[in-house]
C-alpha cells in the first residue's frame, strides 16, 4: 500500500503474486454462507410456537371480558327495567297482585315475586303472582335474536307485537321486605314502603322444587354482611350472590360471597361450608341468628330500591 505522505509502498506486508500483482501476504478468501443450520430452525421455530400459544391464550381472555362485560350491560339493563316494571305496573298492589300463600298482612314477613320459578317450595316465602303479567314481562328483551351460526340452539322468541325476535336468556325475580327504617319502630298500621331486590338470572332453568335449603348460622349481627356457618355444604364460587331467609318476621335478603372455605367433597367436587358474606344488615339482636342459605346459580347481579306499597284497607287487616 502507498503512503500518501511519503509515497513510498511498504513492501514489508505485500508480495509478487503470480502474473506480477502485488497481494497481501497470508490473505485468503472469506467464506460465504449459503444457509441456515438445522439448530437455528428449531429455536426459532420454538420462540414462533410460544408466541402463537400466547396469542391464542389472549384471544381466549379478550372473549370472555367481552362476554362478561355484555352480560353486565344486559343485567343492568334488566335490573332497572325490572324495577320500573315494579312500580309503573303496580305488580304488589292490591289491585293488581294476589298473594297465592300465606295470605295475610304484607308487613308480616318477606314476599317473592317470581313466576318463572316454577311450582313446588319457594323457599319460605309468600309469593306474590302479579295479575296480567305474562311471563314475557319478566324476561328482558333487549338481547336480539341475531341469525349467525354458533348463537343459542334454542328458537328465539317473536314478540307479541310482532317486533324482532329476542332469546330470552336475561330474566328476574324479585324479593320484597317490610322496609327496615318503618319495621323497628312503627306499627304494622302504619307501614308504608318496601326494600324491593331484583336479583336478575342469565340462562336460568327452574328446577322442580325449587333450590334445596341449606341451614346455618349467621355470625356477627349481620351488620354489612357477616360470617356463615353452614350445616352441609354448598358449591359457591366468590362474588356469588345467595339467598338468606330467616328471622321473625321472616326476611329474605341477597348477599355476595366475599370469601369461601374450600374442601373436596365425596364426588370430588369442591363445596364449601362456610362463607363470608357482603349485604344489607340482618335485622337481629342475636350473636347467632339461624337462616336458610338458597344459592341460584344463574343470578349475576342484584338490584335495590325502596317502594311504597298503596295503602288500603284489605294490607290492614
Amino acid at each position: 500500500m502507498r503512503n500518501r505522505r511519503t509515497g513510498f509502498i511498504a513492501t514489508s506486508t505485500l508480495a509478487r503474486t503470480r502474473g506480477g500483482r502485488i497481494g497481501r501476504v497470508g490473505a485468503g478468501r472469506r467464506r460465504v454462507r449459503r444457509g441456515i443450520s438445522l439448530i437455528e430452525v428449531l429455536i426459532a421455530s420454538f420462540v414462533l410456537a410460544i408466541g402463537l400459544v400466547s396469542l391464542g391464550a389472549l384471544l381466549e381472555v379478550g372473549r370472555y371480558s367481552v362476554t362478561e362485560t355484555q352480560k353486565s350491560d344486559q343485567s343492568a339493563a334488566c335490573g332497572r327495567a325490572a324495577l320500573h316494571e315494579l312500580k309503573t305496573r303496580g305488580m304488589v298492589s292490591e289491585v293488581n297482585a294476589v298473594i297465592v300463600a300465606g295470605n295475610g298482612n304484607p308487613y308480616s314477613g318477606a314476599l317473592l315475586v317470581d313466576p318463572l320459578g316454577g311450582a313446588g317450595d319457594r323457599m319460605g316465602l309468600r309469593v306474590i303472582t302479579p295479575v296480567g303479567a305474562g311471563s314475557a314481562a319478566f324476561q328482558s328483551t333487549d338481547d336480539l335474536a341475531v341469525e349467525e351460526e354458533g348463537m343459542a340452539r334454542v328458537s328465539p322468541k317473536v314478540r307479541t307485537d310482532g317486533s324482532d325476535a329476542y332469546w330470552g336468556h336475561y330474566s328476574w325475580l324479585a324479593t320484597l321486605n317490610p322496609s327496615r327504617a318503618e319495621t323497628v319502630t312503627g306499627a304494622v298500621s302504619d307501614l308504608k314502603t318496601f326494600d324491593v331486590s331484583v336479583a336478575v338470572c342469565h340462562m336460568r332453568i327452574a328446577k322442580p322444587g325449587g333450590p334445596p335449603a341449606v341451614a346455618g348460622t349467621f355470625f356477627g349481627h349481620g351488620v354489612s354482611g357477616g360470617r356463615l356457618d353452614l350445616g352441609g355444604t354448598v358449591k359457591v364460587r366468590e362474588n356469588q350472590w345467595i339467598l338468606v331467609v330467616g328471622g321473625t318476621p321472616v326476611q329474605a335478603r341477597w348477599y355476595r360471597v366475599a370469601a369461601a372455605n374450600s374442601r373436596s367433597a365425596a364426588n370430588g367436587e369442591i363445596v364449601s361450608d362456610r362463607l363470608q358474606v357482603i349485604g344489607p344488615d340482618w335485622d337481629t339482636g342475636a350473636l347467632g341468628a339461624a337462616v336458610n342459605v338458597y344459592v341460584i346459580e344463574s343470578v349475576i347481579a342484584v338490584y335495590n330500591d325502596t317502594m311504597a306499597l298503596p295503602q288500603d284497607p284489605m294490607w290492614e287487616r
